[in-house]
């Protein structure tokens, strides 16, 4: 006949408390990562709202595409962050900083094109004015 020793019992009371505690564990970090992620998706949705893009075009018309890229963005609005979970507010400000970056570095990419484009343009209406003055000279 199997005789249950102590290191048996013990592994058997082991087993039975972990099989009870586990989905509670798993159920905790799911929630922790859905904070996370709502966090990150409501600082993206904040990051992209605050309407600060003009400046950035503006910035972009005189080469500021680098400084997009590596000024890091500040997070705002700490009040509003007050009474949520840590999970949330580290999505937060991740996703803040992650949908800020990405909304200069566009609208700074914008700026430059725009005025590469202008430069452009202006670069061929001084060309065909010098050469419209050379023609007239050349009448006389």
């Amino acid at each position: 006949m199997f005789r249950f020793t102590a290191v048996t019992r013990a592994l058997a009371l082991t087993l039975a408390i972990l099989m009870f505690v586990t989905p509670l564990l798993a159920q905790q970090t799911q929630n922790s990562i859905s904070d996370f992620m709502q966090g990150k998706i409501d600082g993206e949705r904040a990051a992209k709202s605050t309407g600060a893009g003009f400046g950035w075009f503006l910035l972009g018309c005189v080469g500021g595409v680098l400084w997009a890229y590596i000024l890091e963005p500040d997070v705002p609005g700490a009040e509003a962050l007050m009474g949520k979970s840590p999970e949330y507010v580290m999505g937060y400000d991740e996703g803040y900083k992650k949908g800020a970056k990405s909304a200069r570095v566009k609208m700074a990419f914008y700026g430059c094109i725009a005025s590469g484009v202008a430069y452009c343009a202006l670069y061929f209406v001084v060309i065909a004015a010098a050469a419209s003055e050379s023609d007239n000279n050349n009448e006389w």
